[in-house]
């Protein structure tokens, strides 16, 4: 065929044929406007109630959360997570419709300091002054007294602010992720599997912890 597709989908099982028909059927701005291919060699069968439930599920993007979230803020959060973590931009379309924002709002702040490494090309002082702008802004949107809060015009900040006060995000997974990510740009090479492995915690797991608080679980444990 001479058509071109924005994603392929291999496999019109019950799983790749409810993402295929979740994704053409989504209401969301940006999803709708792309062309899916779903690849199967044989003729499907009915799937009946489970892959109806699932493919025909709410897809309200733009409504899916507080009136307090700024449309264009919000907007160009999951834009920079569509470009920059497109694999956990998919994951998030099977979030409950009222959480989706809260998660990519989340990814795109990962993405935002993930990035600093490469964005200042060895600059260290660069480097050092863009951690220290994620470190204000997170002691700017946990400050008390809101009328000392300056938060910064900036999509993602704005959008982490109302994330934050949304779901209650606890401020401790977001700073250890940040600490993490500039540590392992500042300092040494690790020396061994102990250390990375407190990277990966402190990097990667306080990110899930930071999920499972706009999920509505209050404390990682109770899980």
């Amino acid at each position: 065929t001479s058509r071109t597709y924005d994603m392929v989908i291999s496999g019109g099982g019950i799983v790749g044929a409810a993402l295929a028909c979740r994704i053409a059927g989504s209401n969301n701005a940006i999803m709708k406007k792309r062309r899916v291919a779903c690849l199967e060699a044989f003729k499907p069968k009915s799937f009946g109630r489970t892959f109806v439930s699932v493919a025909s599920g709410h897809d309200n993007n733009n409504n899916n959360n507080s009136s307090n979230f700024n449309e264009r803020h919000a907007k160009a959060a999951v834009e920079l997570v569509e470009r920059l973590d497109y694999e956990h931009y998919m994951l998030s379309i099977f979030f409950p419709p009222e959480k989706r924002l809260l998660y990519q709002t989340i990814r795109a702040y990962n993405a935002e300091i993930s990035t600093i490494r490469d964005s200042v090309k060895g600059n260290e002082l660069t480097a050092k002054m863009r951690f220290q702008f994620w470190r204000d802004t997170l002691e700017n949107i946990y400050e008390p007294n809101s009328s000392n809060r300056q938060i910064a015009n900036h999509p993602t900040v704005i959008a982490l602010e109302r994330a934050c006060r949304e779901a209650r995000l606890g401020r401790q997974w977001l700073e250890r992720c940040l600490n993490a990510k500039e540590a392992e740009m500042l300092e040494k090479e690790w020396t061994n599997l102990s250390d990375m492995e407190e990277y990966a915690e402190a990097a990667f797991s306080s990110l899930i912890y930071s999920t499972i608080e706009c999920l509505g679980v209050p404390e990682p444990h109770e899980i």
